[in-house]
């Protein structure tokens, strides 16, 4: 049926309405004056046919005091000594002005209360440049914090900026609770969600220093979570692209789980972009770790802020080569050539002369403190080294619980220790995909001896029938692999290593 004028009508007005606020005020301003016309024009016809009621002597005058009667109904007693006929007129501007001013109140009423609402909730735009911006929000946030402040410790003003779904104030108190001091970096979180190109261009993405895409979801999380971390993540890579010009260069470093997602952002083709499996180098690392003594001190300063980091370096090297290059610099010590040529050399020829094109990697305090000497200034001294090897002999592991980064340790275990190695599993009343998994591993591993033993690792008693100093290794992983909550796992691998160093 075709529809009516009426009906035109009132689907236009719907949907001019459906505009926003400044339609909605439009709305209320045309009433208002439509209003103030009409009632206008009924005093205009009563003094038109009735001179005698005219109290005023200018018609502009009763525009004055009809304006006051609807604007503030109180001004209605300006007419207390008109004739009967014309304070029905200032009745009508009175009882008009109350309904249109009441519409227009709640109208600013309900406006401020969303200003200030989508305020709290950090809907402004970030107007910030050489900024970093993290999309995303999980446990490891705080860590990712915290480097980056000590990252910026050396200029004036640093700025992060979270955009994640999470509540804008609940963020806050989460950071202020954990980082209380930020030195000079400042930390602004704001609510939205990260695959969105406008939400992207409102945190000035495209004029950042680098994008850090976190995971929506733990390790120990569901498969299909983790599938929807994955797309989410490769939807913002692809909002960021969108969002970039030709001046925009920055890594983006993005958090993924599965390899088959990984090679999608492999499609790219974007030496700028970044995937990483995070508890594949958590595997990795535990894995070197637990071999030698005292390398987690040299991870943690290589790849942490807090001490030495690795940094890039150009300068004018004459023709010096690489293994006196060394002694050039009162701080740092050069690590590999990168040069778009021949790409990243790490090692490279102690020989090598060094190119103009040349940039070296540099492991330094601070990039502040690299500067390049064209005179030695230091002379190398001849040392004895030991000459000892040592024996690989043979290593007997225990696993306290389990979790998935515990199949890259094993996975690593076997391309380092020798054939008969030995790993005992502790957990307890493991569950038949556990089970699975144990026994898959032992298939896939058969030069290991990997067993599964049924006892709970939180009771002394148990503990100490393990025998755990008989051990060249103890790894403490997730007492529940389908734990959520980090406090909860943190606090039973607390537990255990009070027990542990109780009896050892």
């Amino acid at each position: 049926m075709k529809p009516n004028i009426k009906q035109k009508l009132v689907y236009r007005f719907e949907r001019f309405l459906n505009k926003g606020g400044s339609s909605i005020f439009k709305s209320l301003l045309v009433i208002f004056i439509t209003g103030f016309v009409i009632i206008l024009l009924l005093r205009y016809l009563l003094l038109l046919f009735f001179p005698g009621l005219d109290d005023r002597g200018s018609f502009f005058e009763h525009v004055w005091v009809t304006f006051l009667e609807i604007t503030a109904p109180g001004n209605m007693n300006q007419d207390s000594s008109s004739p009967a006929w014309m304070k029905i007129i200032t009745i009508i501007a009175g009882f008009t002005g109350v309904i249109i001013f009441s519409m227009l109140i709640a109208f600013i009423t309900s406006s401020l209360n969303s200003f200030l609402h989508n305020f709290r909730k950090g809907r402004g735009r970030v107007l910030e440049d050489n900024h970093s911006v993290i999309l995303g929000w999980n446990d490891r946030v705080v860590d990712v914090i915290r480097e980056l402040i000590l990252a910026n410790e050396s200029e004036k003003r640093g700025v992060v900026v979270i955009l994640a779904e999470n509540d804008k104030e609940a963020m806050d108190d989460f950071i202020t609770k954990r980082i209380p001091v930020t030195l000079t970096t400042e930390i602004i979180t704001t609510s939205g969600n990260p695959s969105n190109i406008n939400e992207l261009e409102r945190v000035s993405v495209k004029s950042a220093r680098s994008v850090i895409i976190l995971s929506k979801c733990s390790e120990n999380a569901p498969y299909s979570e983790k599938i929807e971390s994955d797309v989410q993540a490769i939807k913002s890579i692809m909002a960021i692209n969108a969002c970039k010009d030709e001046d925009s260069d920055f890594p983006i470093i993005a958090e993924i789980f599965t390899d088959e997602k990984r090679q999608i952002v492999e499609y790219f083709n974007d030496e700028d972009i970044i995937s990483i499996d995070s508890w594949n180098i958590m595997g990795k690392l535990l894995m070197q770790t637990s071999l030698t003594s005292g390398l987690q001190l040299v991870y943690n300063e290589m790849l942490s802020f807090d001490g030495c980091e690795v940094y890039f370096y150009q300068a004018d090297w004459g023709k010096t080569n690489f293994f006196d290059l060394a002694f050039h610099f009162k701080d740092g010590i050069p690590l590999g050539i990168y040069n778009e040529t021949d790409g990243l050399i790490l090692r490279p020829d102690r020989n090598r002369i060094m190119k103009k094109e040349d940039e070296i990697l540099i492991l330094a305090e601070d990039d502040s403190t690299i500067n390049y000497s064209p005179q030695v200034i230091y002379s190398p001294k001849k040392l004895q080294l030991a000459d000892k090897k040592l024996i690989q002999e043979k290593k007997k592991a225990l696993i306290l619980g389990w979790h998935n980064v515990g199949e890259i340790y094993i996975s690593e275990a076997d391309d380092y220790l020798l054939a008969g190695s030995e790993f005992d599993i502790v957990f307890n009343d493991p569950t038949p995909i556990l089970e699975a998994k144990i026994k898959s591993l032992t298939e896939d591993y058969p030069d290991l001896k990997i067993n599964l033993i049924n006892k709970n690792p939180l009771k002394h008693e148990q503990l100490v029938s393990m025998n755990p100093a008989q051990y060249d290794t103890i790894i403490i992983l997730s007492q529940h692999p389908g734990e959520s909550t980090s406090d909860k796992v943190d606090s039973d691998t607390l537990i255990i290593l009070l027990l542990l160093r109780e009896i050892v």
